[in-house]
């Protein structure tokens, strides 16, 4: 294997991404894979959006082998022999050991084909606290120039003695592209300009790279901010394979040299924009300082994105040469299929379409159609945009969002792009046609779940039907039954003959028969009326005087709904009904609190019966067994991207089902290793987390899925009361995710919500840790007040 390298920011704790790349002279067939090796000291994301492909195409899944220290890229189309290139995210520590990367090519069979080994890493830069800001491009097209920006982001103070000095900053390009710039007013400053040099800052020599050239002394006082510039580039004919940019900070020069880029013996390498053709287009003007954020992710160079489902006219007739070839005439209204890839040679700037009701299909030309769009179409979200931006619409793939306004054609920064709202009418914003799925006509067209009513008493089934060769797998399930009584609304979920799956508000699901449920209907229909009885029912027990507790409640033998008793590690509940109330129990020390649970009326389960959130945390290998085992085949907790509802069917499981789960992972802190004798409840802990970096996206996520679960809740009805379920996760589930839930716990308090202490469900699994019993997590100093006040105005800035 020839040309094998890695690159990385080499500052501690500043996550980033780490780009691969190599020559190898096999090709593989699909079902291959690409084995790369890394120190275990530093941290690694590869799933899902942590992974940019860059050279490699098709579906490519990652799977993270962490305490093994490497991870592998499952290939399903051929890689072909030559240059090849992948990034994926990475954090490091403050020192590394044995800093060496390993790159195997293997085959379908698992054999090697290539290899390189002992690929040095970079050292760790240290005193620096210093990240490159994501890449914000134009619309573009080959051989055409285009405007590109990005900059440094200084993300604390630099020390008073001996602050590191930055001398040079470099700006690498890929192979083929080329800046524009002929003067130095052609590199405009976005936001706070960085001190430049007397006497000429800017060296554009060469045409692959730009080195501004900082002026020593006032560097040493940079403030914390953001520094944008932009400049203008030619776009290549071809993007070439290894499409990595590269911005890197030199420090000063013994001798009269010139820094040369990230392999500089002075240099910290920042950050790399990998990509797989080009940069999305920049919707919103290029002098446009409020610009922070952007996707980094690159789309098609062609004049138009068309989506499998939407209907095209013909512009023109079309034969074809041959079979295959769809046949056309002008007005002809085709369905597009699919749309071909760019990168394959044969497929480019072609579509396979479907004439009307006709079932004819074939190819046809793109420059032979037209669109007919209008603003209230109808689309399917794919793959969200990473990283997120506060004006990218954020949803979640599959989503039915409704378009607003198409992106002009003749517009460089709209083409390809709608504004477009998600159908609860809260967010709105940009998205690109790169991460739309499908099309649709209308919104008369939506198949979404339809709602019922319980129209008799029944106990959800496990499975569609119980038969003698399953009644053993059956009998596990009697302890966890749920009863469903009439007037109770469900969601459908699916059908299978006679039967239906329906689930609960509290995410619990099970079959019924379809008998037993009321006709279709897309929105849930409104609580049943029950006439009042004529006697009013006498209590139990008389109410309790002003200042004394609630009784508890009692059951009269042979009343009531059974209860039946569940045995959870080292704890228990009691199920009365399906709705769990829990007990105010405060955890100190090992005890855990028990939960009971009562019985919900009809008008409860259609509403609410008042404004309750209950926090829960747990860590991915620390739930339950089957939660732990899906989590280990795929890599293990820290970085296992485990479908969500896999991880709520084990809260169903544990007797905490959750409305929402949030994934508090995305805060790395290498330096925090001496706190880890606390639990998360520890305000340093606490604290490190509010300032982290990714603290502020990760708690606007947090605030779009909350909003989104109390709209739902609302639309049902106007109530006044209300109940959900907020589940935290990390690892292990005693530090990220505590901590996390502290957080919410005292903003959802702020707001107006009446919250119970966390239930920590991986309680029983916190080894080596002070249980939250220790003095410092017992009395935590006045300062956090401060540090959860200003995490509570964040949330309500966002």
């Amino acid at each position: 294997m020839l040309g094998a390298s890695v690159l990385y920011p080499g500052i501690p704790s500043i996550a980033g991404q780490m780009a691969f790349s190599f020559i190898t002279n096999d090709k593989i067939e699909e079902g291959g894979a690409i084995r790369v090796g890394y120190p275990t000291d530093i941290e690694i994301l590869c799933a899902g959006q942590y992974l940019y492909q860059v050279a490699i195409a098709g579906e490519v899944t990652c799977i993270n082998y962490i305490q093994q220290g490497y991870f592998e890229l499952r290939l399903t189309r051929p890689l072909p022999p030559g240059q090849q290139a992948f990034a994926v995210t990475s954090t490091c520590p403050a020192a590394v050991n044995d800093n060496y990367f390993y790159i195997v090519i293997l085959t379908d069979r698992g054999q090697v084909s290539d290899a390189a080994m002992s690929i040095p890493g970079l050292r760790i830069q240290h005193g620096l606290p210093i990240s490159a800001m994501p890449l914000i491009w134009g619309m573009a097209e080959p051989n055409r120039n285009t405007f590109v920006s990005t900059g440094i982001e200084i993300l604390g103070e630099l020390p008073l003695k001996d602050p590191p000095i930055i001398s040079e900053i470099i700006i690498q390009m890929p192979p083929d592209f080329s800046h524009q710039v002929q003067k130095t007013a052609q590199l405009e400053t976005l936001t706070q300009p960085l001190p430049r040099r007397d006497g000429g800052w800017l060296d554009v020599t060469d045409p692959r790279r730009l080195r501004l050239l900082m002026d020593e002394e006032a560097i040493q006082k940079l403030a914390i901010g953001a520094y944008r510039f932009q400049w203008p580039i030619m776009v290549p004919a071809v993007m070439p394979k290894y499409n990595i940019w590269e911005l890197t900070v030199c420090s000063p020069a013994l001798r009269n040299e010139s820094c040369t880029g990230s392999n500089d013996p002075r240099a910290a390498a920042l950050d790399r924009g990998p990509s797989a053709h080009f940069l999305e287009p920049k919707v919103f003007k290029r002098t446009d300082s409020s610009i922070h954020y952007f996707d980094n992710v690159l789309c098609d160079l062609m004049s138009q994105i068309l989506l499998v489902g939407e209907v095209v006219v013909v512009t023109e007739s079309y034969a074809g040469p041959d079979a295959g070839y769809l046949r056309a005439h002008e007005g002809d209204k085709v369905q597009v299929l699919y749309m071909g890839k760019q990168e394959v040679e044969e497929e480019e700037g072609w579509i396979y379409a479907q004439k009307g009701q006709e079932e004819i299909k074939g190819w046809l030309p793109m420059s032979k159609v037209k669109t007919c769009r209008s603003d209230d179409d109808l689309v399917i979200a794919g793959r969200p945009p990473s990283p997120p931006s506060r004006w990218i619409l954020l949803c979640q793939q599959g989503e039915t969002i409704k378009v607003k306004y198409w992106g002009r054609l003749e517009s460089e920064d709209e083409r390809n792009w709608i504004w477009a709202e998600r159908l609860n009418g809260n967010d709105e914003g940009w998205l690109s046609l790169q991460n739309v799925e499908q099309f649709k006509q209308s919104a008369a067209k939506e198949n979404g779940r339809p709602w019922r009513q319980v129209l008799r008493k029944y106990d959800l089934l496990p499975f569609p039907d119980i038969s003698k060769d399953r009644e053993a797998e059956y009998a596990t399930y009697e302890k966890r039954k749920v009863t469903v009584t009439p007037g109770l609304v469900v969601q459908v979920l699916e059908q299978k003959d006679d039967w239906t799956k329906v689930m609960l508000r509290q995410s619990i699901a099970g079959w019924m028969k379809t008998e037993d449920l009321s006709q279709d209907g897309k929105e849930p229909p409104p609580p049943p009326e029950h006439p009042p009885p004529a006697v009013p029912p006498r209590p139990l027990r008389p109410a309790p005087r002003p200042g004394q507790s609630a009784p508890e409640r009692t059951s009269e033998a042979g009343k009531g709904p059974e209860k039946v008793e569940v045995e959870s590690g080292s704890w228990s509940f009691v199920c009365t009904g399906f709705r769990l109330a829990w007990q105010d129990r405060i955890i100190s020390g090992g005890r855990v609190p028990t939960c009971v649970s009562s019985k919900i009326s009809d008008a409860d389960a259609a509403g609410g019966a008042a404004r309750h959130i209950l926090l829960g945390t747990f860590g991915l290998e620390t739930l339950d067994y089957a939660l732990a085992d899906k989590t280990m085949e795929m890599g293990g907790g820290g970085s296992a991207d485990v479908p969500e509802y896999l991880i709520s069917e084990s809260l169903s499981n544990m007797g905490f089902p959750s409305e929402i789960i949030l994934d508090a992972r995305m805060f790395p802190d290498p330096d925090a290793m001496h706190l880890t004798r606390h639990s998360g409840r520890h305000h340093l802990i606490i604290s490190r987390l509010v300032q982290h970096r990714n603290f502020r996206v990760w708690l606007g996520i947090a605030k779009r899925r909350f909003r989104e679960v109390v709209t739902r809740i609302e639309r049902r009805g106007p109530r006044s009361e209300m109940k959900l379920s907020v589940a935290v996760y990390c690892r292990r589930g005693k530090h990220r995710s505590v901590a996390a839930a502290c957080i919410l716990h005292h903003i959802f308090q702020a707001e107006g919500f009446q919250c119970p202490d966390i239930k920590h469900l991986s309680y029983k699994h916190w080894k080596s840790c002070c249980k939250m019993a220790c003095k410092e997590c017992q009395e935590p100093p006045e300062e956090l007040q401060g540090i959860l006040q200003s995490a509570t105005k964040l949330w309500r800035d966002l």
